[in-house]
């Protein structure tokens, strides 16, 4: 699913690498946390692999793409296509409803569109089927999404990279807002989705208390030689 070889990434305007990684890969499948103080290049490595940052040197591939050497619209593509992305404050359009927000990837996606209509006879009965299987009621998914509460507003960020079934999910940071059950009670709706959809996830954050839910833990630290023995 993912492949990480000799890859360098330096700030413009710098020429100390906050990326050096000499080989990262994450299986198919695999439910992925990530850990790091914050700093550390979590969000910038997740940026490489969504091909939104292109390394300095090395390759980034993606379901046998590789998507460092494909081009600015191509990667555009490639990531609407492939890529459900969960971000730290979520990047929900208040002023749109949830099922909406829900639909927006399969806008700018034909095949995620086709995907998510395979499921369900409209993408707005896809979108309530995800967000009801993310525990957002009837009373909820109609309304402005900025009439929702922090931890509702989460599972509209989900439901919107989850539908249309894409292979690679990235969460990053996507439950810092919310107390420690909450946390837990949203990662494992996700774990449910993600192996409903046979999704990869993706997880970055600097709890370390949520690690031993997933299926694998990987220290930054441990795999970017900019921070060993730091």
């Amino acid at each position: 699913m993912i492949e990480l070889n000799h890859i360098k990434y330096c700030w413009p305007g710098s020429s100390s690498p906050v990326i050096d990684i000499e080989h990262f890969a994450v299986e198919q499948g695999e439910k992925v946390f990530l850990k790091g103080p914050s700093g550390t290049g979590k969000s910038t490595l997740l940026g490489l692999i969504a091909g939104v940052n292109l390394p300095n040197s090395g390759e980034v591939n993606v379901l046998g793409h590789t998507i460092s050497k494909i081009k600015g619209r191509q990667r555009d593509h490639f990531r609407a296509d492939h890529m459900g992305y969960i971000f730290q404050m979520f990047n929900l359009l208040p002023y749109l409803s949830v099922t909406k927000n829900v639909c927006l990837p399969c806008h700018f996606s034909k095949l995620r569109r086709a995907k998510a209509l395979a499921e369900s006879t409209t993408l707005k009965a896809e979108a309530c089927r995800l967000l009801h299987e993310l525990q957002l009621g009837d009373e909820l998914i109609h309304r402005p999404v900025a009439e929702l509460s922090i931890g509702q507003q989460q599972r509209v960020a989900a439901a919107r990279a989850l539908i249309g079934k894409p292979e690679l999910i990235i969460a990053d940071e996507p439950s810092s807002a919310l107390d420690t059950d909450a946390r837990e009670a949203f990662i494992k709706l996700l774990f449910k989705e993600c192996k409903r959809e046979n999704s990869t996830l993706l997880f970055v954050s600097h709890d370390n208390t949520l690690s031993p839910l997933f299926d694998h833990q990987v220290e930054l630290s441990n795999i970017n030689h900019a921070y060993k023995g730091a």
